[in-house]
């Protein structure tokens, strides 16, 4: 999905359609894409990602921040096609492949020498995971105890109450299908953290370093609710608890005066519905 504007010399009804909020949500929808692509993609696999829109946020933009955010891709060819010089109404298609080994990820010595490597191993521990963690929530989450068992999961981290720890450990959980084990606290992404909706949900505004509040019955609630970005005072800058008259929503990420959203997508209302209603 994208916002269109290499169809607007064909189709009117695609201006009518567009919209900044428009290119916005269509750059959230094809992060979350893209995210789900690199999962299914074998290593030494390739990406075609194209769009049939002009604007920097859904091409270029797109492709540099997947780049930065999975080093173990690299961009084989990026092309603009113009309606005034190539045949069809205006396309942008990037090809990217996916290392096929750790050794072969861009920015590797062949060798194996250490220059100009990068360390992405996840921590092998749930202590590990957690004390990373932490050491995020010092800065960002100044309010949250912290208190429970953590419990690791491939790349999700929870924290089970104290309580039932004793008769609860990942060893227990091995081979079964846990929807939820204790309290869903981040996704460990690449070393990174990214705080988990359930935190969200599970916190006040007062614990969070940053939180932002949007009125019940505000036109900026609902765009929320779509997936769309918001804009933000440009002094507002990293990741924010989104709330409703003080309720928690879900996260978002303030950068360059935008709120960009981290609602997860099957939680958001379809723009059919809405205009139903």
């Amino acid at each position: 999905p994208c916002s269109g504007e290499g169809m607007f010399r064909k189709d009117p009804a695609a201006i009518g359609e567009w919209s900044p909020e428009h290119v916005e949500m269509c750059a959230a929808r094809q992060w979350d894409i893209l995210q789900d692509a690199y999962i299914m993609l074998k290593p030494g696999g390739s990406l075609a990602y194209s769009t049939c829109t002009f604007n920097r946020k859904e091409n270029e933009e797109t492709i540099s921040r997947f780049l930065d955010h999975y080093p173990d891709m690299e961009r084989i060819a990026e092309k603009r096609l113009w309606p005034h010089l190539e045949k069809g109404e205006g396309h942008f298609v990037a090809l990217l492949r996916k290392a096929a080994s750790e050794e072969d990820a861009p920015g590797r010595n062949k060798r194996g020498s250490g220059r100009g490597k990068t360390s992405h191993k996840l921590p092998s521990t749930a202590r590990d995971a957690f004390q990373q963690f932490m050491s995020w929530a010092a800065d960002e989450l100044p309010g949250f105890a912290g208190q429970g068992v953590p419990l690791l999961f491939g790349e999700s981290l929870y924290l089970l109450p104290e309580a039932f720890s004793a008769g609860l450990h990942t060893g227990l959980l091995e081979g079964l299908k846990v929807p939820r084990a204790g309290l869903h606290i981040a996704h460990l992404k690449k070393n990174r953290i990214e705080p988990a909706h359930a935190l969200a949900m599970a916190l006040q505004p007062e614990q969070a370093a940053r939180s932002y509040n949007l009125a019940a019955d505000s036109q900026d609630i609902q765009a929320w609710l779509r997936g769309e970005s918001l804009p933000v005072p440009p002094e507002l800058h990293g990741w924010t608890l989104v709330t409703v008259d003080g309720l928690p929503v879900s996260w978002g990420k303030a950068s360059s005066g935008q709120l960009k959203n981290h609602l997860p997508k099957g939680l958001r209302i379809l723009k059919a519905q809405t205009d139903g209603q």
